[in-house]
């Protein structure tokens, strides 16, 4: 079985100052975490995802969905 933590419980825009937590979060056995995702740009959750691959950490997201013109799936720029 794998360990994943949810990061909302850091706060809902991981950045630089949450290195400190994700190191321990690696340090004290969990596998992998849950990456909120309520704003930002692409490259920053690029750098993120090589941040918690140094750390050994596995990632996952979340995402708040408030409506279908909103859809991460979607074809259209705009939208996503």
């Amino acid at each position: 079985m794998k360990l994943g933590i949810n990061l909302l419980c850091i706060g809902g825009h991981i950045d630089e100052a949450a290195l400190p937590h994700l190191e321990r979060i690696a340090e004290i056995g969990y596998d992998h975490v849950e990456v909120p995702v309520m704003h930002g740009e692409p490259e920053h959750y690029a750098w993120l995802g090589e941040r918690l691959a140094a750390f050994g950490l596995g990632r996952a997201q979340t995402s708040i969905i408030p409506s279908e013109d909103c859809n991460p799936l979607s074809r259209d720029p705009a939208i996503r």
